[in-house]
């Protein structure tokens, strides 16, 4: 699988394009030739479900936004 990436900023497609739609440069993506593709198997992490009930409120610590009613909403 080919991989391109643009040479002024590091902007990276699968297909080459003529202008970097990160950076605004024309014709700087240089194919890059080592690339592989990850195996998304691999990195799998095995989560656990959590009964609701056993999840304590006062244990999660909360971000105010400084605007009481969305604060409220949010909880």
């Amino acid at each position: 699988m080919a991989f391109f990436i643009c040479s002024n900023c590091g902007y990276g497609s699968a297909s080459w394009m003529g202008r970097c739609p990160n950076c605004a440069a024309w014709s700087s993506f240089k194919e890059k030739k080592d690339f592989q593709e990850k195996n998304l198997e691999e990195e799998t992490i095995e989560l656990k479900t959590m009964s609701l009930d056993k999840i304590r409120a006062d244990s999660l610590r909360r971000l105010s936004t400084n605007i009481y009613e969305v604060d409220r909403v949010l909880g």
